[in-house]
């Protein structure tokens, strides 16, 4: 047997390794994948939409997200968005009069089916 058949076999069997390694990886992603898609469901169909769908709640609402909002510019706009649990928390912001560049931000939290607006002493679950 000479080294070049050697070296080719050495090499066929590694490269059939790598793809055997690959293949373990393609499943444990993609198990991983379909577990976590069934647990947070709810969140990966909302947290897409999130931002519209709090926006649209807020103006429905007539939602003060500042106390002094500029009023040349009182335009609700997205400053955040994550998931906390299995919840879509996207932190709502207002421009604010008495300074410049300025904003002030309230929280929406959109899961199991609703969408609210925590209180002050609320808040702190979801930051």
């Amino acid at each position: 047997m000479s080294i070049e058949t050697e070296m080719k076999e050495v090499v066929d069997h590694q490269v059939k390794r790598q793809q055997r390694s690959y293949g373990w990886l393609v499943w444990m992603v993609l198990a991983t994948v379909l577990a976590g898609g069934y647990y947070y469901l709810d969140v990966l169909t909302n947290y897409v939409e999130a931002d519209a769908q709090c926006i649209k709640f807020a103006e429905e609402n007539e939602l003060r997200i500042a106390w002094d909002a500029d009023p040349s510019d009182k335009k609700i706009f997205v400053a955040k968005k994550y998931i906390r649990g299995n919840r879509v928390v996207v932190e709502l912001g207002q421009k604010t009069a008495k300074k410049k560049g300025y904003y002030q931000s309230r929280l929406c939290v959109i899961g199991g089916g609703q969408i609210m607006i925590p209180g002050a002493f609320e808040q702190w679950q979801y930051r």
